[in-house]
C-alpha cells in the first residue's frame, strides 16, 4: 500500500496516493516514513495543510520511541512551518544515535546555526557507519571544501567512490582534483575524465570539466570557447549552466571586457 501510494503520487494521482498512504499507516502505525509521505502529499499536492500538520503530530504520538519520527517532524517543521524545534534533533539522537538518517539531519541542523564543528562530528559518524550514503558523502565533502580542506574532501570522495563507484561520484571527485590542480598523473582528474568518456559522457560532463581545467589554470582566453561549448551542450542542466556562466563572467572580467562580463 505504501509503494502503491508512491506510484500514484509519481503519476500525479494525489487523491489515490493519499488513500493508499492512509491504508498503509492504518495497517502499520510504525511506518513513520509513510506518515511523512502522507503529510507531504496533503500539504504540497492537495493543499490540506491542517490535515498534513495533524499527520505529523499523529506520527510522533504513535511512535514516541522512534528516532526517525522526530527527524521527520523536524524536517517537516523546518520546511513548511519555519519553527523546527531543536529538541526534536536531540530526542532523535538519544533514541537512535547510530541511525545515518538521524545523523544526517543532525548535521543539517548544526549547519543552520551555523556550527561547523558539530556538523562535522555528525557527518563523520554517519559516513563511517554508512559510506555508501550519498547525502552524507556530499555533506561532509561540501563541509570540508567550504572550510578550505580540499584534501580532506578528496579523501572522503575517494573512500565513497571505492565503496560505491558511480558516474556521479567520479564527476564530483574529478572536479575536486581539478580545483587542487591534480589533473595529470596516477589517480588524478584525467583518470576520472577517461571513465566518464567511457560511460558516454564525453560531450557533456567531460566538456564541463575540460573547461574547468582551463579556468582553474587561469587560461582565460582559451577557457572562453570551451566554456561556451560546454554551456551549449549542458543547457538542460541549470546547476552546471550557472557555474559555467560564473566562470565565463570571470574570464571576461580578467580580460578587461566589462560589458561581456555583465552580460
Amino acid at each position: 500500500e505504501d509503494l502503491l501510494g508512491q506510484c500514484e503520487r509519481g503519476l500525479t494521482r494525489f487523491e489515490e496516493a493519499e488513500k493508499w498512504f492512509v491504508q498503509a499507516v492504518k495497517h502499520d502505525p510504525g511506518r513513520v516514513s509513510c506518515y511523512d509521505r502522507l503529510a507531504r502529499v496533503r500539504r504540497t499536492d492537495l493543499r490540506r495543510n491542517q490535515a498534513a500538520d495533524g499527520t505529523i503530530q499523529e506520527m510522533v504520538a504513535k511512535n514516541p520511541k522512534s528516532g526517525l519520527a522526530y527527524v521527520y517532524r523536524w524536517r517537516y517543521s523546518d520546511e513548511f512551518l519555519k519553527s523546527a524545534a531543536a529538541n526534536d534533533i536531540q530526542k532523535a539522537l538519544t533514541l537512535a544515535p547510530d541511525d545515518p538518517e538521524v545523523l544526517l539531519t543532525a548535521a543539517a541542523a548544526s549547519e543552520q546555526k551555523p556550527d561547523a564543528a558539530a556538523a562535522r562530528v555528525h557527518f563523520e559518524k554517519g559516513f563511517k557507519l554508512d559510506p555508501k550514503n550519498l547525502a552524507l558523502v556530499l555533506g561532509l565533502a561540501r563541509l570540508e571544501t567550504r572550510e578550505r580542506h580540499l584534501d580532506r574532501a578528496e579523501a572522503v570522495l575517494r573512500q565513497a567512490y571505492q565503496a560505491n563507484p558511480s558516474v556521479f561520484l567520479a564527476f564530483i571527485l574529478a572536479e575536486n582534483l581539478i580545483h587542487q590542480d591534480k589533473v595529470e598523473g596516477k589517480d588524478a582528474a584525467a583518470h576520472y575524465l577517461a571513465l566518464l568518456r567511457k560511460a558516454g559522457l564525453g560531450d557533456t560532463l567531460v566538456k564541463y570539466l575540460e573547461a574547468e581545467v582551463l579556468f582553474q589554470r587561469k587560461k582565460w582566453g582559451e577557457a572562453i570557447p570551451q566554456i561556451e561549448m560546454a554551456r551549449a551542450l549542458l543547457g538542460s542542466d541549470p546547476q552546471l549552466v550557472i557555474q559555467l556562466d560564473l566562470m565565463l563572467a570571470e574570464c571576461y572580467g580578467r580580460l578587461g571586457d566589462e560589458e561581456k562580463r555583465l552580460d
